[in-house]
């Protein structure tokens, strides 16, 4: 990173001139090209307006590299429709996908016809029926809407996801285990019950296994709530996240989220997946054997993910025409 992409944007003058650098970045990624990428450009402009901590504090290639998120997933950045919050972390700025936007990625996915995620609070009417044929009934209290600002009352959250084949598959989750699994980001003080509704309806969309790009994105942004967006590899024109450490991380200096012992079992499972589904090595088109893959003399970390992620991808395609 170059000495002036350290630097926070200052003004709202220098932030235009800066993010029009970025205009065929976000045209290449958006539905409509130059038309959105202006559209785009112009909340993303409301929102730094709005929160100064992100002009005078966040570098710039922070807030670019939010943005380019943003615009991969098809998310405005907040505005009215609130898809996305741009969040100022320290020196940086990170991008936290909210429910709403989570909402709008799921309903991308072919196979699932529509979803939704409900808070339950003291009070409310709420069982689930276990066994052959599983039920979930609730009876919710819309009187009051003030609530929802904190953890106080609420028992737990569930999300619902009606599938083509007339199913509706659930995912309830308990606010003792919604704690245990909460991220870092700010938005979980700002937004406690909507952060807690995405966390069902994440696990039972990794349960899904759907094969929507954007939304196998913004889960895999999600596994990194919280964490901001400093360094990034790109190889083959895929980009291979990684995130530094605190301050006293020297800035450029790259951190794999998971060790290479994570990545290693997560290969492990991934190849004995791929196996199952009856998949011929040869159409990975990957050079190397399986067994390079975990040796971390042979293989980077960046290549070992990309390997793992590829397994899963293409075992997942299988599975969907299932």
């Amino acid at each position: 990173m170059s000495n002036e992409e350290r630097l926070p944007l200052q003004s709202k003058q220098s932030a235009e001139r800066y993010l029009l650098g970025g205009m065929v970045k976000f045209a290449n990624l958006l539905p409509k090209g130059e038309q959105d990428a202006k559209r785009f450009l112009t909340i993303a402009m409301q929102v730094l307006t709005q929160k100064p901590d992100l002009l005078r504090k966040a570098t710039r290639e922070s807030v670019l590299n939010c943005l380019i998120e943003c615009a991969r997933l098809r998310l405005d950045p907040e505005g009215a429709l609130g898809h996305a919050y741009l969040i100022p972390y320290k020196n940086q700025c990170t991008v936290q996908v909210s429910y709403k936007g989570f909402i709008q990625l799921v309903k991308r996915a072919k196979s699932i016809l529509d979803c939704w995620s409900y808070p339950v609070w003291d009070g409310e009417e709420f069982k689930i029926i276990a066994g052959q044929e599983r039920k979930l009934i609730h009876v919710p209290d819309l009187t009051d809407e003030e609530r929802e600002s904190s953890f106080e009352g609420l028992r737990g959250t569930y999300a619902c996801a009606q599938l083509f084949e007339g199913v509706v598959d659930f995912e309830w989750m308990n606010l003792a285990t919604i704690k245990k699994i909460r991220g870092k980001s700010s938005a979980w003080e700002e937004w406690p019950v909507e952060m807690a509704k995405i966390r069902p309806l994440k696990r039972l969309m990794k349960r899904q296994q759907t094969t929507e790009e954007t939304l196998a994105n913004g889960l895999a942004l999600d596994d990194r709530e919280g964490l901001p967006r400093e360094a990034k590899k790109e190889i083959e024109g895929e980009v291979i996240e990684v995130t530094t450490r605190e301050e006293e991380t020297p800035l450029g200096t790259e951190i794999v989220e998971e060790t290479r012992a994570d990545i290693n079992t997560g290969i492990e499972r991934a190849w004995k997946s791929f196996h199952e589904a009856k998949l011929d090595p040869r159409i990975l088109d990957m050079q190397g054997e399986f067994a390079d893959y975990l040796n971390p003399d042979m293989t980077s970390d960046a290549e070992a993910w990309k390997f793992r992620d590829h397994l899963i991808r293409e075992t997942l395609k299988v599975a969907a025409r299932h």
